[in-house]
């Protein structure tokens, strides 16, 4: 008997379903709401702010976090290009007014769930 092996790429609507799903949005939400208030005071929603990354403290909070996110969704250390990428990202939605909040958590975490890395066994 023949048997294929699935090639490791993802097709359109599987792409599609990880950007459009209220299932998926959801599941990133809950883990982003998680994550985030981890890092958060009592009371506040939001984290790194202007503030705190220009004393240079945010930075290790926003790497920090960033692993965290890759150890719960795909159970795993990130690596130096994602961290670099994620950090980035988290820093400039960090850059201003209410700071880094749970919506911004929750494009992160849907990004990595729809990422090729979260889909697909090694």
């Amino acid at each position: 008997m023949v048997t294929g092996a699935r090639p490791r790429t993802i097709v359109a609507p599987q792409s599609l379903y990880f950007l459009n799903s209220e299932f998926v949005q959801d599941a990133a939400e809950r883990i982003g709401s998680s994550l985030l208030a981890r890092y958060t005071q009592p009371g506040e929603d939001s984290v790194a702010s202007k503030e705190a990354l220009a004393r240079g403290d945010g930075v290790t909070m926003l790497e920090n976090l960033v692993v965290d996110v890759m150890q719960t969704i795909t159970a795993r250390y990130p690596i130096e290009s994602e961290r670099e990428l994620l950090v980035r990202y988290l820093q400039a939605q960090a850059d201003g007014e209410p700071g880094l909040t749970s919506h911004d958590m929750l494009k992160v975490c849907q990004t990595v769930i729809g990422s090729t890395q979260f889909q697909f066994l090694d």
